[in-house]
């Protein structure tokens, strides 16, 4: 019986040691912890990598709907690995997207599972490493809208100490809109300039025919006429060679991170026509609960962007409830669609200077 009673102290010692380490190596200056979680039969992979130790979190909401959280944390390594010096970033990749997996019901293919989703990957973060933690929301493009989404019920939005906005189209009659105004403007700078100016006349006159049509609310099927114009213009974008592109590498991508260019591949392929369908329905509960939410807001939007164009940036900073001093809105003057494949340091550091002031 005493050499039982041995073993038995022996191992529940050994346990009580085996916690303790586990739960030291929860919080470190350069931690890399790999989740997954399965959800309404989702398997959705979470990597969170960086400096945990002031237990502060950003998630990272990747746009699409498709896309790659990855793609941040290896292609756009100079914006990330910036913040990963301070914060601890969170990359999940959303159902049907990147290199997550299980099997997909069309019924899932939703705005109201998208945000589900994501609020269980923050019911996770606290879990695993405590209700002490402070949570930061980032989302770029349809991440944006996601992150939004989410933050119109009061109870989610108290999960959050902040939002960061980058290039997000909230509203999506008003963005293609929004659109065809920004490519408008860039035109006409650009033909003052001499640049190419005979395309940007030709695609000023397309936009501005797309307005004189005065629709107000737009359809999956009617947006493919600007989604048209807008694509032209991204192109003549970068012919005109006024943006950079930086990025780091694919070695990098496939083998020291999580990226999978198969997988990310495959998922690229499957339908997403429900979600954006609905994000147009979704434009009324946008307008009615987009006024109530008080969140320390940082909206960020590329100049060149005509994709997301800045007037939706103006338009959260105008609408949220938000305190002045709690707000934001910057234009990077030498960004598109993507400032952190543009400027990925400069927007780095300007979301750690945010994130130090915001999320305490």
């Amino acid at each position: 019986m005493k050499r039982l009673h041995l073993i038995i102290v022996s191992v529940i010692v050994l346990f009580c040691l085996q916690s303790c380490i586990d739960n030291d190596e929860l919080f470190g200056e350069e931690i890399r912890h790999q989740l997954w979680l399965t959800n309404d039969g989702a398997d959705l992979p979470i990597t969170i990598e960086g400096n945990n130790l002031q237990k502060r979190f950003c998630i990272l909401v990747h746009g699409g709907p498709g896309g790659s959280s990855q793609e941040f944390n290896t292609f756009t390594s100079p914006f990330t690995d910036v913040i990963e010096e301070k914060y601890a970033m969170v990359y999940y990749d959303q159902r049907a997207a990147g290199i997550s997996k299980g099997i997909i019901k069309q019924e899932t293919e939703s705005i109201a599972q998208h945000v589900d989703d994501l609020d269980k990957v923050i019911d996770l973060l606290y879990f695993r490493y405590g209700a002490d933690i402070s949570v930061a929301l980032m989302g770029h493009s349809w991440g944006g809208y996601l992150t939004c989404a989410y933050l119109l019920d009061p109870q989610r939005e108290a999960k959050v100490g902040t939002w960061v906005n980058i290039d997000g189209g909230v509203h999506r009659s008003n963005f293609l809109n929004d659109d065809m105004k920004r490519i408008v403007d860039i035109a006409q700078d650009e033909i003052l300039k001499g640049r190419f100016v005979n395309e940007w006349i030709e695609l000023s006159n397309q936009a501005m025919a797309q307005l004189d049509s005065n629709i107000t609310l737009y359809t999956y099927q009617s947006q493919n006429q600007p989604f048209t114009i807008l694509s032209k213009a991204e192109q003549l974008i970068n012919k005109s060679k006024v943006i950079e592109t930086i990025t780091g590498s694919t070695f990098d991508a496939i083998y020291r991170n999580n990226y999978q260019p198969f997988i990310a591949a495959a998922n690229d392929n499957r339908s997403s026509q429900q979600v954006q369908e609905e994000m147009f329905q979704f434009d009324t509960t946008v307008e009615v609960l987009l006024p109530s939410v008080t969140l320390p807001t940082f909206n960020i939007y590329g100049y060149w962007d005509v994709r997301t164009a800045l007037q939706q940036g103006e338009y959260v900073f105008n609408t949220i409830a938000t305190p002045e001093d709690n707000k934001r809105l910057l234009i990077l003057e030498d960004s598109g669609h993507s400032p952190m494949v543009n400027e990925p340091v400069r927007l780095g550091d300007a979301i750690v200077e945010w994130l130090d002031e915001k999320l305490l």
